[in-house]
């Protein structure tokens, strides 16, 4: 995540959050997270990024995922 730092519009968010990189926003995690997700919509937040790993299988993938896809 320390390409975010370099880039002027991402240390703008980054700052008018109190933190001092952009991993500090990260929310990582599986469905349980969704708590920490929402706090982002309920701020405000228009476009919120996720990506997935291969840490989990694709059942694991789907269950965030539609969790995830229930907070828009």
């Amino acid at each position: 995540m320390a390409f975010y730092d370099q880039v002027p519009s991402y240390q703008r968010v980054v700052s008018l959050a109190g933190a001092r990189h952009a991993g500090e926003l990260a929310v990582i995690g599986d469905e349980s997270a969704a708590a920490a997700v929402r706090r982002y919509f309920d701020a405000g937040a228009t476009a919120v990024v996720f990506t997935q790993t291969d840490l989990g299988g694709p059942e694991d993938q789907s269950r965030t995922f539609e969790v995830l896809g229930g907070l828009a």
